[in-house]
This record gives C-alpha cells, structure tokens and sequence, in this order.
C-alpha cells in the first residue's frame, strides 16, 4: 500500500523554557534542538516506519538547510524525488516554544513549503497510491489537486486540517478522513 504525502518540510528549532513569554516578555531558554519537522515530513517519516513505501512531495530552500533536510527523510526511508529544491524560497521554519508544565507556543514561517502548486500535483503519477496525505502547511489549491486526482484513482484522502484556516473548510467535502484537535475543530466550526 503506498503512500503519498503532500506537506510541509521544516527545520524546527525547539526552545524549552521555565515559563512561556507573555507579550513583551523575554525569557531565558533552558536549552535549544533543532529537528526535521514539519507535518508532511512528519507524516511522511511516520508512514516509512510503519513499512508503507512512502513518497513526499513539497519543497525546500536551495539552502544547506533544505538538503540537510532532504538527506534525513531519505534516510527514513522517504522517497524524496518529488521534493523540489527552489532558489527563491528559503527552507520553511517551525520555532517552538515548549514550558516546563509541557504547554507550547508554535510559529511557522512556511517558506518553500508555500509553493507547492495544483499544476505540479496534476502532472505527478499517483499510480499505486492507496493512501493521499495532507495538511494546511501548503497551499489549498495544490492539496485540492491532489484529492481530486486521487479520488479518481480510489486513494483513500486523509487530511490534517492544521492549522485552521478558512481555506481548509472547502477541502472537508474532498476528505474521506478528516484530522483536526480541540482548537481547530472550534475554529471549524465557526467558518
């Protein structure tokens, strides 16, 4: 059963603090990691581990951070010919706050993952896809594309509709099955 995951590629820098920041505030960190994140990468790095031939498409910087990054999901296993490599975009971002009680603030500056396009999805073969994977850390109109395109093949489209965006409501309808938390669905609910 293969997998196609249409998302995000981030180095995420980790911060962990005693306390979060209030507005104006400057805290001391206790410490600072940086990881492969992003939620497509993290689906797609998920799936390879499971054993499902996994394949990625999204977007890097042409930056060292984007081929550190393209080199770690190979090593997963992650089938990366499908990540572009742009020189006019960097490498998408994700700064996470993490308290000591375990609450976390996210920022996520998406970069290359903003460039994904529904041109590029149409002209990639999803043949032997059964499972389609996507969330909002790329454009709606790449992951409609996609849905489209693979519910005419019978893949089954899973959808992460983080973060919540008004532009995520009109993919519902595309979802066989739809992944969302507390905050989100509340924000769903009111669009």
């Amino acid at each position: 059963m293969g997998v196609f995951v249409l998302g995000s590629i981030n180095l995420d820098a980790v911060a962990r603090v005693d306390d979060l920041p209030r507005p104006g505030e400057t805290v001391a960190g206790l410490s600072l990691e940086l990881f492969l994140g992003g939620k497509g990468a993290n689906q797609a790095v998920a799936a390879a581990r499971m054993g499902a031939p996994t394949r990625l498409m999204g977007a890097v910087g042409k930056d060292d951070s984007g081929a550190s990054l393209k080199g770690k999901l190979a090593g997963y296993g992650v089938q990366v010919a499908d990540v572009a490599e742009l020189s006019g975009a960097p490498t998408g971002q994700a700064h996470v706050w993490v308290s000591a009680g375990g609450e976390n603030m996210i920022v996520v500056t998406g970069g290359a993952n903003m460039m994904s396009t529904p041109q590029q999805v149409a002209a990639t073969p999803l043949e032997g896809q059964r499972v389609l994977r996507a969330q909002l850390e790329t454009p709606a109109g790449a992951i409609e594309a996609l849905f489209k395109a693979g519910a005419a093949k019978g893949g089954l489209r899973m959808l992460n509709a983080g973060p919540a965006l008004p532009q995520g409501a009109a993919l519902v309808p595309l979802t066989d099955i739809l992944i969302l938390n507390q905050t989100e669905l509340a924000t769903y609910a009111t669009l």
